[in-house]
């Protein structure tokens, strides 16, 4: 960046003399004299800091937001925060007085000589500056302070969680396994039948969202292939099923961090993307990460500060190097073309509502309101602050069963188990909880499975399975019984017998059901009391031969 003397040699006479009517300079003094004192004062300590303390706060916060930034900036980003300078020639500058009645906190800085227009280091985009000497003038604590006061803050109001910190994307990675290693299809309907019962999948637009994210990272960490599980992803899938809880919800967090078949502006509802240069979201996703980070986990913090903050200091963490033209969406709702930093809400601001959505459903932030304000709250096992602990010794029994072959599973328990306990059970219900049937164990029987190695498996892993339990498995593994009963049929001889004896009330006790081909089932224990009757309505009975 240039000095002020440097930077003043760009400057005509006019706008000289407005620099030098808010310094309480004499204009007439020529312009070497005027650039000199202009120059000397940004250079001196004490003539810096009385500068310092003659700027209204919004000015010092510009100057800080500045410094903050190494003391240039790209004028796109300033400007956005804090205004751009009209446009004037000598003439009208001299005329009018502009410097008296600024527009805008940029032009009263520029007015005062504290900040210069010129380019970046190279030369790709126009900047807004402040000259080297004055930069390593200002305040230190002070600057710090005013940017500290950027940062967004805990919400001291009641916020109520919406939607805490869970692992759905992790459930929908797992359901993507399940479903392709049971040939499952459509794989996508597959996924979403097996999340549509779970805690935090109830909003549908939310459950769509879900399945298609938990498709992606499946097919980024190898595990599916068109739908089904390669040979070669076998052994990574039996790793990750093994791992803790908290490993496998980390090693998915990992793969959405730099997957990029997934992006979240593709996905966001609402929005429609019309082609141009697509950012990548993976630096974006660090940036978003790098920024939560420095949130005080257990507090809620509203999310519109959130995206504040980051577009003060990190304005093109996604669309990279000041490149706000190139990239072409549109709102679905009306077909509004959105371009230009004054999009930005409306695009980067939305990647982070997107991205948090993922975040929740990786464990890492809770979600929530606080009357019509939206809330997230950095929870401190999010998988960047949770420390890696070795896996400590596995419980022996990490299942309980019900005398009904009801199998609970119990909490914290890996994923491989939830795998194992599908090759012969079936859902019972929502969470945790699964049914042996005769379907599912004959289901576990065509997959090569027999009933001696169900019932290893149950005895090594599961409380509450006895000599009961070992019984009703084997009986449900064995051919159905089919009970069969003795029974007495009558044919009448003709259409009239048949219907006066359905006609007469006490013949009808007797009567089991009614059979095909004008017969009637009578069971033997009631065959005396059928006789009787029959004999008194003065029926004759005959034998069949066979």
């Amino acid at each position: 960046m240039l000095s002020t003397g440097q930077s003043l040699l760009d400057y005509d006479s006019a706008m000289l003399e407005a620099v030098a009517h808010t310094r309480g300079l004499d204009a007439s003094l020529g312009r070497d004299l005027l650039v000199a004192a202009i120059s000397e004062a940004n250079a001196g300590p004490l003539t810096a800091r009385l500068l310092w303390e003659e700027l209204p706060l919004e000015q010092r916060k510009a100057m800080a937001f500045l410094a903050g930034k190494g003391g240039w900036l790209p004028a796109v980003y300033f400007e956005s925060d804090y205004g751009s300078v009209r446009p004037f020639g000598p003439a009208r500058l001299l005329r009018e007085h502009l410097w008296e009645a600024p527009a805008s906190v940029t032009e009263a800085l520029l007015f005062r000589g504290l900040i210069f227009r010129g380019f970046s280091p190279d030369r790709s985009s126009d900047t807004w500056y402040i000259p080297p000497e004055l930069l390593a003038l200002l305040p230190a604590e002070e600057l710090t302070e005013l940017q500290q006061g950027e940062t967004p803050s805990p919400l001291a109001d009641e916020v109520q969680a919406t939607l805490p910190a869970g692992n759905l994307v992790v459930r929908a990675v797992y359901s993507v396994v399940a479903a392709a290693r049971l040939g499952e299809g459509p794989l996508a309907a597959a996924v979403k039948g097996r999340l549509a019962s779970e805690a935090g999948a109830t909003d549908e637009e939310r459950l769509e969202h879900t399945v298609a994210l938990g498709l992606s990272l499946a097919g980024a960490m190898g595990f599916v292939l068109s739908g089904r599980i390669p040979a070669r992803a076998r052994t990574d899938i039996v790793a990750w099923l093994e791992s803790p809880p908290a490993g496998s919800l980390r090693e998915v967090a990992r793969h959405w961090l730099r997957c990029e078949d997934w992006h979240e502006l593709l996905h966001a509802p609402g929005l429609i993307y019309d082609g141009g240069r697509l950012p990548s979201a993976v630096p974006a996703r660090r940036t978003l990460l790098e920024s939560l980070a420095a949130l005080e986990p257990g507090r809620w913090y509203a999310v519109a500060d959130l995206q504040t903050w980051m577009r003060r200091a990190h304005p093109d963490f996604l669309r990279r190097d000041s490149d706000f033209s190139a990239l072409y969406m549109r709102r679905e709702s009306g077909g509004e073309m959105l371009g230009g930093i004054g999009a930005w809400m409306q695009i980067e601001g939305r990647f982070v509502e997107e991205a948090l959505v993922a975040l929740n459903g990786l464990g890492a932030v809770s979600l929530g309101t606080a009357g019509a304000t939206r809330c997230l709250r950095v929870e401190s096992t999010a998988w960047w602050a949770a420390a890696e602990h070795p896996p400590g010794p596995r419980r022996r029994r990490p299942l309980t069963v019900s005398p009904d072959l009801t199998l609970h599973l119990t909490a914290g328990s890996p994923w491989m188990l939830r795998y194992q306990v599908e090759s012969i059970a079936e859902r019972a219900a929502p969470g945790d909880r699964y049914r042996i049937t005769r379907a599912s164990v004959r289901r576990a029987l065509s997959r090569g499975l027999d009933p001696a190695g169900i019932a290893r498996f149950l005895d090594k892993t599961a409380v509450g399975f006895g000599d009961r339990q070992h019984r009703d498995l084997q009986a449900l593994a064995g051919p159905p019984t089919v009970t069969t009963r003795e029974a007495m049929v009558l044919e009448p001889e003709d259409e009239d017998a048949y219907r006066s004896l359905l006609r007469d009330a006490g013949f009808r006790l007797c009567v089991d059901a009614e059979l095909p081909g004008r017969r009637l089932l009578v069971r033997p224990d009631l065959w005396p009391a059928a006789e009787a009757r029959l004999r008194a309505l003065g029926v004759a009975l005959r034998k069949s031969p066979s």
